[in-house]
């Protein structure tokens, strides 16, 4: 808002007084004011001054006609115009140096107060599109203003492994695809997004709005849109549409073409399709559905990638939370809850590893767990990261770069503001604070000889020559003393002379203007008793005179030699010969101001936008740094060991492995995975709660650690590269689906047999417990022989069963390694040693667990009967004897001791047996 400063003077003539009122750029309205002026939204334009001063706010442009009345804040009426211009001057909307009215509306609202200044957004938009078994997609970042396309590839139905893994790994907000694509594509989107469709989501409306089209979840919106979105003209005219700020400049429409071609591979059909598809719904739907704004009518961009899937081990999307790679805990209030507030990381893997000091590094961390790696050069990179890092002659070098992480804001949110001209003085702080430190950064790196290569790539000097020049031009350019008073941007005294001689013209308004009005007072009517002169941005000089009777309508304040231009409450303002006088010699001096600051900003903010791919691209390594001394430090802190990658088929090995979780909360018996000759299934028994679970999790997680890039929790671990992890031990129900929990196991098995290879981990808990035990047994055992026929292209599978009979029903096979979990029994009691052993096991010993956890003693006993009929060990439980047979068997017991007591010489041996008959047959009718 602006400040009008009120200077008052000794009245001349007795009881007649005048003051001055000047506006600086900033600072809280005088009490006595009716006036709060802030910066004007700007409709059109304007010429700024010229190098002679003598252009300013004419007479003849009347903001306010003669007679005009405000009532009320004066800023609702006041309406400001502005063109930024100049030789040489670039502008991030358009080639002419125009500045888009939306830039200054948008500064405007910050001053004010009333722009959301929260974390930025956090959304990403997805378009997937699936023709001819090619496979492609485009995601924007609205965090970072990235574009990410995956290139044309070969994707197969039903399962679409790739699209399962790339919404895993992105995490869409907003899902696009073609409503007449193949059913069976469609079906995958709805269970990846919970069938979650926008309803009318064609692309004719101009706006999508989220809130009244969707059936709104914390998760995903799916907007099938009509085919005629993904044609590949439109869509290609999109692309080449596309304007990025590292662009060369003053380039031809064919230069232009030949450039964005180099980024895009127009010969990737699909792929083109879902960019264009994508921007043209950014286009048409990010004010209404992210509440951002467009730059020249289109969605800003900085930078595009591509995404490759090659190098990625696909891990199903139930591995993350069943080997408790994540965890969420959400908040116990309803309300709180929801995708991005209310919830916190729980106990995980990711908790453990995220020891990371920017925001930057978690969320690197996080892509580095979700995508484990099959390259052993990248991997081996990173290892020599953690070494590098945990050496103790380095810690030196660790301190100091974990003090410049501190200091290093997120670089791709701060880009994505400035993009937009949204930053604050906070902001531009927070990104020459980032820049200045990944400076220092850098020179820390490049002074290392021996250096692993990821920490050198930091100090490349190309990247340091970019991070020099952008510090020292902002520092040259913006005074952050003054800028933080005033609350805006301020640029320093000596980068423009126009700009210099403006400011010190409004320095000097408060004594020109109190000459001014001890000038006018003079040859006012001798009843008018003070005035004042108030300068207004845009409206110029006014001649201020106070009501001189109450209730004075508009036709009484008419005086000689002044034009009356309105009236507040008890304060009438007219122009005098001297006010357009000052009107042209001073001009409208904080408008003039304004719009200088305005065109050096802009240029500024050019300037590093224009390096946003190199900022970018500093930006990722700093944050994989970050992520890998976080490794090292945990690694450092639970005597974790470096794995040795084998190439894929290699024999697994790992000794004296453990789970990190697990490990931390209770002491940890350590156990080892080793295979001998052609062994590649793992068979595990043993009774419940005797650590098979926990063992196949650890070996999945040590799996996962070590394709991340970080040590892991052993004595010794060699891993093989996998090109897919499949698991089978938490059974993901929702009511969503209508799939029972027989059914989902049965899905995940379905999808581990049709996809692995010889070169996939399977790791399997307990199959088939959701339905009868034959069938969950018949199941198990035909879905293992299948993989064991396989033979040499079996995948390493880890099975954990209550199936003891299971073994029975499959081929022998040199494929099996029969292994159990270690136990003591003594006096119906259990005492588990939770080490892994060679062997079977016959029990669950589920009794005697329950008798532990304090169920009722005659349940127990009914329970040890019942197993007995059911094991076949007993014919007829005694308690289960009907009151028939009870009779039958008292009867007999009569009979008996009768015959034995019977004398023959008396009693004729017919006699007795046709009282037998006459005894037994009615028993036995019934």
């Amino acid at each position: 808002s602006i400040l009008r400063r009120r200077l008052t003077s000794e009245p001349r003539d007795g009881d007649r007084s005048f003051h001055h009122v000047s506006s600086p750029l900033t600072g809280p309205p005088t009490p006595s004011s009716n006036f709060n002026l802030v910066l004007p939204d700007l409709s059109s334009s304007e010429s700024c001054d010229n190098d002679s001063g003598e252009e300013g706010v004419s007479g003849d442009d009347d903001i306010f006609p003669p007679g005009t009345e405000i009532s009320g804040r004066l800023h609702d009426v006041v309406r400001s115009r502005l063109r930024a211009s100049g030789a040489g001057s670039d502008s991030a909307f358009g080639a002419n140096g125009s500045i888009h009215s939306e830039v200054i509306r948008r500064r405007r609202q910050l001053l004010e107060g009333r722009l959301n200044d929260d974390d930025g957004p956090k959304d990403v938009a997805i378009c997937v599109i699936w023709t001819s078994g090619k496979f492609a997609a485009a995601y924007y970042d609205l965090e970072s203003a990235q574009l990410f396309m995956l290139p044309d590839t070969s994707d197969c139905p039903p399962d679409f492994h790739i699209l399962r893994s790339l919404f895993t790994q992105v995490a869409p907000t907003y899902v696009l695809v073609n409503k007449n694509s193949d059913d069976r594509f469609l079906s995958v989107i709805d269970e990846l997004t919970e069938h979650q469709i926008v309803a009318n989501s064609g692309m004719e409306e101009t706006n999508v709005n989220a809130d009244r089209n969707s059936k709104q979840l914390d998760s995903m919106h799916v907007y099938p849109l009509p085919p005629k979105e993904f044609g590949p003209e439109v869509c290609k005219q999109r692309v080449h549409s596309l304007k990025l700020p590292f662009e060369p400049k003053n380039i031809s429409p064919q230069e232009h073409l030949m450039f964005i071609t180099s980024l895009i591979p127009i010969v990737n059909e699909n792929m083109v399709r879902a960019v264009g598809c994508l921007l043209r719904f950014l286009d048409r739907s990010a004010i209404e559905l992210f509440q951002i704004e467009l730059v020249g009518g289109h969605v800003s961009v900085l930078d595009v990638q591509l995404v490759k899937m090659d190098d990625l081990v696909l891990v199903d999307e139930t591995a993350w939370k069943s080997l408790q790679i994540f965890s969420t805990d959400f908040h116990p209030s309803s309300f709180k809850q929801g995708r991005s507030c209310g919830s916190k990381e729980g106990l995980s893997v990711y908790g453990l590893l995220n020891q990371c000091k920017t925001t930057q590094g978690s969320r690197k961390l996080r892509l580095m767990l979700l995508r484990p790696l099959r390259s052993i050069d990248l991997l081996n990179r990173r290892y020599d990261a953690v070494s590098f890092c945990m050496s103790m002659n380095n810690m030196e070098f660790v301190k100091s770069t974990l003090d410049c992480l501190k200091s290093i804001k997120s670089i791709p949110k701060l880009l994505y503001r400035l993009s937009l001209l949204h930053a604050k003085v906070r902001e531009w702080k927070e990104i020459y604070q980032a820049m200045y430190h990944c400076l220092l950064l850098g020179q820390l790196c490049g002074s290392l000889n021996e250096a692993p290569q990821i920490i050198k790539d930091i100090g490349n000097q190309q990247y340091l020559a970019v991070l020099k020049s952008l510090t020292h031009d902002i520092i040259r350019f913006v005074d952050f003393e003054e800028s933080e008073v005033m609350g805006r941007i301020v640029a320093r005294e000596g980068i423009d002379p126009v700009l210099d001689r403006k400011k010190k013209q409004f320095s000097c308004l408060p004594e020109i203007m109190s000459i001014v009005a001890s000038e006018e007072i003079t040859e006012l009517p001798p009843f008018v008793n003070q005035c004042c002169v108030v300068y207004i941005p845009e409206v110029g000089y006014l001649l201020a005179i106070s009501f001189w009777k109450e209730d004075l309508q508009q036709e009484n304040l008419e005086l000689p030699n002044l034009e009356f231009r309105f009236k507040t409450h008890e304060m009438a303002y007219y122009k005098s010969p001297r006010m357009r006088e000052l009107d042209i010699i001073l001009g409208d001096c904080s408008v003039a101001i304004l719009e200088i600051e305005t065109v050096v900003m802009v240029r500024l903010t050019n300037m590093i936008l224009e390096e946003s791919t190199t900022l970018l691209r500093i930006s990722d390594l700093v944050s994989e740094l970050d992520c890998l001394i976080a490794f090292s430090v945990v690694a450092r802190t639970y005597d974790f060991v470096r794995p040795d990658l084998l190439p894929p088929g290699g024999k697994m090995k790992i000794i004296n492995g453990k789970h990190p979780i697990s490990d931390l909360i209770r002491e940890f018996v350590p156990n080892s995975t080793v295979f001998k000759g052609a062994e590649r299934v793992v068979v595990l028994t043993g009774p419940n709660a005797s650590g098979k679970s926990v063992y196949l999790k650890q070996v999945g997680v040590i799996v996962i650690m070590a394709l991340s890039g970080c040590y892991v929790p052993a004595s010794l671990a060699e891993i093989p590269l996998f090109d897919r992890i499949c698991t089978r031990i938490h059974a993901v129900e929702t009511v969503s689906t209508g799939f029972s929990s027989f059914m989902v196991d049965m899905n995940q098995m379905s999808l581990a047999i049709r996809s692995t290879t010889r070169d996939s981990l399977v790791i399997i808990d307990e199959f088939g417990k959701g339905t009868a035990e034959a069938d969950g047994l018949s199941v198990l055992a035909s879905s293992m022989q299948s993989f064991i026929n396989r033979t040499n292209d079996c995948p390493l599978i880890f099975l954990s069963t209550h199936f003891f009979t299971m073994i029975q029903h499959l081929k022998p096979s040199g494929l099996v390694k029969l292994q159990t979990m270690k136990f003591m029994e003594e006096n119906d009691n259990i005492t588990y040693l939770y080490e892994l052993k060679d062997g079977q096991c016959e029990s669950s010993f589920a009794q005697v667990i329950a008798r532990n956890m304090n169920l009722p003693e005659n349940i127990v006993k009914r329970a040890l009967e019942l197993e007995g009929v059911t094991r076949g060990r007993v014919d007829v439980i005694e308690s289960e004897k009907t009151v028939l047979q009870a009779q039958k068997e008292e009867a007999i017991d009569a009979l008996v001791d009768e015959f034995f007591q019977m004398d023959f010489d008396r009693v004729k041996p017919i006699a007795f047996f046709q009282r037998i008959k006459r005894t037994l047959d009615p028993l036995m009718e019934t």
